[in-house]
């Protein structure tokens, strides 16, 4: 009777798995559940550009610091997602980009003092997000360890190829094809379901490569494309929250942590990422609100840190179609970044000689001028079109023949 009860338990319970079965097979194959330093080794040793993105693990913070270690260059980028399009061949050395791994003081802390213990760059370029300093944006969440690796096998992973079928984003024919065969080997080197299938992800030098790119166009007006983030600052939403009070100890801890590099030897160079001018047109009609951008840039005067402040979009004169979204700009921003920082060096950071020059003014020049508030058509990201055939780092001369955006 017994024997008979557990047959049939394994005979319900046996088909029900086989859906999840398949499932993990399937995330096996995509590459989500290979070890970050694989992932960082098979980026480095293949010969066209390797993207690495995932939809199951949000490793940002021990995915780049796994790259670092291995890669240990001379020149790195650290941030939020917003200096993610820093690239290796805007510079003369090696680089690479850590963006992604801080999100408040806190974790400036721990990442700096790891990236210490496994090697010490010449240059740190450090990219400043306001809201890590305001008291009503919640910080600082006081971590007393790094944010601990998450395992790369979970049960909850193993649902999500049903919710990707559902809701469009995995083609049923292409989730059949990987079940049915391994990793193509032909296939532009990608690992995870964000770089196979929807082709964006980071690339060897840690950058990121979006799907999508903008250039000026007719189809979608920048006060259309950004109206969800402009509520944000209409209604102090999200990280645009009104009449913040500035933590200046939060300012000074991180200025602390800044200096032991410098103390190491390390050239450090700050600076705020742009916002879109459809973005900035509207901080400007509540000024009162947000009179607190300025009096926070202002700590970060005179600090004996090289600092550049590139929150306003005309000081790089961009338009919004250089802007994937409305926090991220496109590689051209950030050439502009380094071309604006060489044309203007300050004693205490003075990196002319490790920028490419040949590059970054190309980079820059895609785009050109366009009026605030116009049109942008969106398209395939050109960049990474540009690379899909070539090495991921090199050659360092300027791009050709990529339409502006």
């Amino acid at each position: 009777m017994y024997k008979r009860y557990l047959v049939t338990i394994a005979l319900i319970i046996l088909p029900a798995s086989i859906p999840f079965g398949l499932n993990e097979l399937f995330l096996e194959r995509l590459g989500e559940y290979l070890p970050l330093s694989e992932i960082v080794h098979i980026q480095q040793t293949n010969p066209t550009l390797c993207l690495y993105g995932s939809q199951v693990h949000s490793d940002f913070f021990h995915y780049k610091l796994e790259g670092y270690r291995q890669i240990q260059p001379r020149i790195a980028a650290i941030g939020s997602s917003r200096v993610m399009q820093f690239r290796e061949n805007m510079f003369t050395d090696s680089f690479y980009n850590l963006g992604g791994t801080l999100a408040s003081v806190e974790y400036t802390r721990h990442a700096v003092s790891l990236m210490l213990q496994a090697h010490k760059p010449k240059v740190v370029i450090v990219g400043l997000d306001f809201w890590w300093f305001l008291r009503e944006s919640g910080e600082p969440v006081v971590m007393d360890t790094p944010p601990p690796e998450k395992a790369r096998r979970h049960l909850g992973s193993i649902v999500l190829p049903f919710k990707w079928l559902r809701d469009g984003r995995l083609p049923t024919g292409k989730y059949v094809n990987f079940l049915l065969h391994s990793w193509p080997k032909t296939h532009d080197c990608a690992i995870g379901f964000r770089a196979l299938l929807e082709g964006s992800g980071f690339g060897p030098d840690g950058s990121h490569y979006y799907s999508n790119a903008f250039q000026p166009g007719t189809k979608i007006s920048s006060s259309e494309r950004f109206q969800g983030a402009k509520d944000w600052i209409i209604s102090g939403g999200n990280v645009y929250k009104h009449t913040q009070t500035i933590m200046t100890d939060q300012v000074e801890r991180f200025l602390e942590i800044l200096r032991t590099l410098q103390e190491k030897g390390v050239t450090v160079v700050i600076v705020v990422p742009p916002i879109p001018p459809e973005m900035k047109k509207e901080i400007q009609r509540h000024p009162a609100e947000f009179a607190y951008l300025d009096e926070l840039f202002a700590l970060f005067r005179n600090i004996g840190i090289a600092f550049y402040n590139f929150h306003d979009p005309a000081t790089l004169d961009l338009n919004d179609c250089h802007f994937l979204d409305e926090a991220h700009g496109n590689p051209s921003v950030y050439a502009r970044m380094l071309a604006f920082i060489a044309a203007h060096p300050q004693k205490e950071g003075d990196i002319r000689s490790f920028l490419n020059m040949p590059v970054i003014r190309a980079w820059s020049s895609e785009g050109g001028k366009g009026a605030q508030g116009e049109t942008c058509d969106e398209i395939e990201n050109p960049w990474l079109k540009a690379y899909r055939n070539g090495p991921p780092r090199l050659p360092r001369e300027p791009l050709k023949n990529i339409p502006s955006a």
